[in-house]
């Protein structure tokens, strides 16, 4: 019997006598013709497998190469399924799904511009330039910046990463304009709770979805994101508690964590639970989401605008509270309330709309000042510091 030619690395014999190729991509072991499946999955000849194995090896070589590009390593960078970069990848195991989504819409332009450039090659000018085209905005900029130096994590570059002094520049440049747009007295002013009231009271008439009648309550009574509401489910109840675990993002309809990461515990208003006893008996049990739509989906913004704006009996919802937005209506309403009428500290405010700078963003972005409120908080602290006196 014939000895059997020694393979060349990579090569070995099927229990035919066959030759197959081998080869460890990224740590897992895989056959020639998955990585390039235009290849057999075994060759009859030495001759035919050297040739095969040629022909793969000069397919990863160009794999590799394209990695290296911006383009390539962009196509990783925002893959869900990635092993290092996706959402339980091992080099940003805490990026979600909606961060995902969320840096390849600001980094795409930028990356049609590089695409073929190799990530090593991205000098201050290419920085420059771009800051310099029709595509650029300035909240690209940062998450430019860590584009670039998740790439240096990779391997893929070295030394200092050129768009950290623009992200920067970039992010005072944001915080300046988010400042000056609206400065506190040009606000919307928060309506008074008369209107909001007879907002909810227009919104329990028949023409409207029970569902955004429950979902608009839910706002005004707790300040929790649309997002947040959309994806409420009926397992994080526990009495008078919600816990927020999830939001429904808006553009992808997939669940994921709260913005900022801001998982808590709300309390839920008296009111509310009625509405959500309601609703539980209108699904029935297996129901996953607390506010359904007509569609017997959970709500989302185009859902949700075109009831917000609808004309039902003559008048919308959104005249009725002043013409303002849905989210002024409900979050913004309820920070004003709960610092300037429901006695809560900004700190813990804060903490129930999930933020996590103690009240200062609560106070220059949500709170309106009510200067009637403050004068009847100060008679009615004068008139208890009297009678305790008197007494």
């Amino acid at each position: 019997m014939a000895r059997k030619a020694k393979l060349d690395r990579n090569m070995r014999y099927t229990p035919s006598g066959a030759i197959a190729l081998q080869f460890t991509v990224h740590g897992q072991r895989t056959t020639g013709q998955k990585i390039l499946p235009t290849e057999p999955a075994s060759y009859d000849t030495l001759t035919a497998a050297r040739a095969g194995k040629r022909r793969v090896e000069a397919h990863l070589e160009e794999a590799v190469n394209r990695e290296a590009t911006v383009g390539g390593f962009f196509e990783r960078w925002t893959d869900v399924d990635d092993p290092d970069w996706g959402p339980n990848g091992n080099e940003c195991p805490q990026r979600s799904d909606h961060t995902i989504y969320t840096y390849a819409s600001h980094v795409r332009a930028f990356v049609a511009m590089f695409e073929h450039r190799t990530l090593a090659s991205i000098s201050d000018a290419d920085l420059r330039a771009y800051r310099a085209s029709a595509s650029y905005t300035a909240s690209q900029m940062k998450p430019i910046g860590t584009f670039l130096e998740n790439a240096k994590t990779a391997g893929l570059r070295s030394g200092v990463n050129p768009a950290a002094p623009y992200a920067k520049k970039a992010g005072a440049q944001l915080a300046f304009r988010r400042r000056n747009k609206k400065g506190k007295g040009d606000r919307p002013p928060v309506p008074p709770a008369e209107l909001i009231e007879a907002m909810l009271a227009h919104a329990r008439r028949p023409g409207y979805p029970r569902g955004f009648y429950g979902w608009l309550l839910t706002g005004v009574r707790t300040g929790l994101r649309s997002g947040e509401i959309d994806g409420m489910e009926f397992e994080f109840l526990d009495g008078d508690v919600y816990d927020v675990q999830y939001q429904l993002h808006y553009r992808t309809r997939t669940m994921d964590i709260p913005k900022h990461d801001s998982r808590r515990k709300i309390h839920i208003p008296s009111d509310v639970r009625l509405e959500i006893d309601a609703a539980r008996a209108l699904a029935g049990e297996g129901e996953r989401y607390i506010w359904l739509n007509s569609r017997c989906d959970p709500w989302g913004e185009s859902a949700r605008i075109k009831w917000w704006t609808k004309q039902v009996d003559g008048r919308s919802l959104c005249e009725i509270a002043g013409g303002i937005t849905m989210y002024e209506a409900t979050r913004h309403y309820w920070a004003s309330w709960a610092v300037n009428a429901g006695g809560l500290s900004p700190y813990i405010a804060s903490i129930l709309m999930g933020h996590s700078d103690g009240g200062a963003t609560l106070m220059e972005h949500y709170v309106n000042k009510d200067e009637d409120n403050a004068v009847r908080a100060a008679a009615d602290a004068m008139r208890s510091a009297q009678q305790r006196k008197a007494a």
